[in-house]
C-alpha cells in the first residue's frame, strides 16, 4: 500500500492475515518493509528505511487461528454485514479465526507529512527451510473490515493503491488489518 500521513506519526508495526486454516500446508516466512517515497505505477522508489521479518511454523499458525470465542483483541470476526437501512452494519458475531498476526518493527519510525511511504508484504511458504511457494493466499481481500468513517476524529492515514509488476493492494480489504502507530 501507499500511504502518506496528515501530521507526524511513528509507526512502530502492523499486522498481517497468515493462510487461512484448511490453505496452511507449511511453514510461513514473510517480510514487511517500509520505504520512502513510493510510487504506485511504475518508476523507481526510494530507500528502505525499515523492514521486520517473521517465521511462523504450521503448528503455531494454526494454534494462532485457532477459535477464540471473540475473547482476544486480534479477533477479526468475519465478513462486514450490512443492516437493512444501509447506514451501517456490524461484523459477523462468531469467530473465524481471523487473527492478524502482529509484525513489529525493532524500533518506531517517524513518518513525515508530504511523503508517500511504500509499505509492502511479501510472504513464502517453506518446508524444511526451502522456499516451496512465493504465491500465498490468505483472507485480506474478503471484503474487508468496517469502513473508516470521514469527519473529525478521522485517523492521520490516506492510503493509495499500487498497481506495480509483482505487487497489487486494496485498500479498504485489510492487506494491513492492524497498523501500530503513536500520533
Amino acid at each position: 500500500l501507499l500511504l502518506c500521513v496528515d501530521s507526524p506519526v511513528l509507526l512502530a508495526g502492523t499486522a498481517v492475515f497468515l493462510p487461512y486454516r484448511e490453505n496452511l500446508q507449511f511453514d510461513v516466512s514473510g517480510e514487511v518493509q517500509l520505504v520512502r517515497h513510493g510510487t504506485p505505477h511504475v518508476g523507481p522508489v526510494g530507500e528502505k528505511i525499515i523492514s521486520s521479518s517473521f517465521h511462523v511454523t504450521r503448528e503455531k499458525a494454526m494454534q494462532w487461528q485457532e477459535d477464540c470465542d471473540g475473547k482476544t483483541y486480534a479477533c477479526l470476526q468475519g465478513p462486514w454485514l450490512s443492516n437493512r437501512s444501509g447506514q451501517g452494519g456490524t461484523l459477523g458475531g462468531a469467530c473465524k479465526g481471523l487473527h492478524p498476526m502482529p509484525v513489529m518493527f525493532n524500533n518506531v519510525m517517524e513518518l513525515e507529512p508530504g511523503i508517500k511511504y511504500l509499505l509492502t508484504l511479501k510472504m513464502a511458504e517453506e518446508k524444511g527451510g526451502v522456499v516451496v511457494s512465493d504465491q500465498i493466499g490468505t483472507v485480506w481481500g474478503f471484503q474487508g473490515v468496517p469502513r473508516r468513517k470521514k469527519g473529525p476524529d478521522q485517523n492521520h492515514f490516506r492510503w493509495f493503491q499500487v498497481y506495480r509488476p509483482g505487487l497489487s493492494s486494496s485498500v479498504t480489504s485489510g492487506q494491513f488489518p492492524i497498523i501500530y502507530y503513536i500520533a
